[in-house]
């Protein structure tokens, strides 16, 4: 297989780059997530500025959960190159599960500067508005969305379970 190939390739020359970025990225599709985030880690610790395995890391520390490596490496991205804005949606994510409404906030803020009317984003951002309780701004994003894409699966119910929490 390709990736003993590149194995081989790499128990005769360790620093052969081009073989450790072909089995970090065959480790990756071949869902190996934990053993491609050691292959990136280290990709990025001998080519610090490319910024494309940093990339790779942050979304193969993602699959494979590892919240810490994930965030580190995505904040490092877009800190270098803010057309990266993207990686702000996933580490909301993150921020939200871990409970850090704030932070999930800023970066939710940061992602709709750039796309100001992404659904995705905009319904993540009524999922905090919600967790934090603040029902009357979770629906107002909702409506927003609504106005956007009505066809949106699920959120007339949403709206409506939105409307029981706020009172109304």
């Amino acid at each position: 297989s390709a990736r003993k190939e590149f194995e081989y390739v790499l128990n005769n020359d360790p620093f052969d780059l081009s073989a450790q970025a072909a089995l970090a990225k065959i480790l990756a599709e071949e869902g190996a997530f934990s053993e491609a985030a050691k292959a990136y880690t280290r990709l990025v610790e001998q080519c610090p500025d490319n910024l494309e395995y940093l990339e790779a890391l942050g979304q193969v520390a993602h699959e494979a959960s590892d919240w810490d490596l994930a965030l580190t490496s995505y904040v490092e991205l877009v800190k270098r190159d803010s057309s990266k804005f993207f990686v702000h949606l996933p580490v909301a994510r993150i921020e939200m599960g871990r409970g850090h409404f704030q932070r999930a906030f800023s970066h939710i803020d940061r992602y709709l500067d750039a796309r100001p009317d992404n659904v995705e984003a905009l319904l993540l951002r009524a999922d905090i508005y919600e967790k934090r309780e603040q029902y009357h701004q979770a629906l107002e994003t909702c409506f927003h969305v609504h106005a956007l894409a009505p066809q949106t699966e699920g959120l007339l119910r949403r709206i409506g379970l939105l409307y029981d929490k706020n009172g109304q």
